[in-house]
């Protein structure tokens, strides 16, 4: 005699035995990931959770930043520095190393660090400063070159500014 099965059986109707524990775990899985996405959505933008603003909001915000200009001007450059940076393309090899700091000095090769004939122009605003550390922008001009936009660090050792780099802009 052959026993015929209820579809409410833990058997399905071929007698297999169904996994009853594997379906609650993925129950209680797809709960979880539901309530972690909705609280993600409220979370992740951050602004949304803790001030109440919207997408739009935010993207208003966002172009108003950028309309803003991303350099603001500086302030005039103090003569030490200005005069370490003429110094550093102008001079004799070894007044051009006496304006770097000795750290740039011992990783630069030996001998002239800029051709005769060069010229440095800094940014009569270009310069920003935040305690013994400063940078400087202007425009360098090597002999038979095309004049380059620079930026210059600056650290002041012993109330002098030396030259820390120098990198085209």
């Amino acid at each position: 005699m052959s026993a015929i099965k209820s579809p409410t059986s833990p058997f399905d109707m071929a007698g297999r035995g169904i996994d009853v524990t594997r379906g609650r775990v993925v129950a209680v899985v797809g709960v979880a990931v539901i309530v972690l996405g909705a609280l993600g959505l409220l979370v992740w933008p951050g602004h949304v959770a803790r001030h109440g603003t919207t997408g739009v909001a935010v993207a208003a915000a966002t172009q108003q930043h950028a309309r803003q200009p991303s350099a603001r001007p500086g302030s005039p450059v103090p003569a030490g520095a200005r005069n370490a940076a003429k110094q550093l393309v102008t001079g004799t090899p070894d007044q051009q190393r006496a304006v770097i700091t000795p750290e740039l000095a011992a990783v630069l090769p030996t001998g002239t660090l800029f051709p005769t004939g060069s010229s440095l122009t800094l940014d009569t605003t270009g310069w920003h400063q935040a305690g013994n550390y400063a940078n400087a922008t202007g425009m360098l001009h090597l002999p038979g070159q095309a004049p380059q936009r620079v930026e210059i660090g600056f650290a002041q050792r012993s109330g002098s500014w030396l030259v820390t780099f120098e990198v085209a802009s």
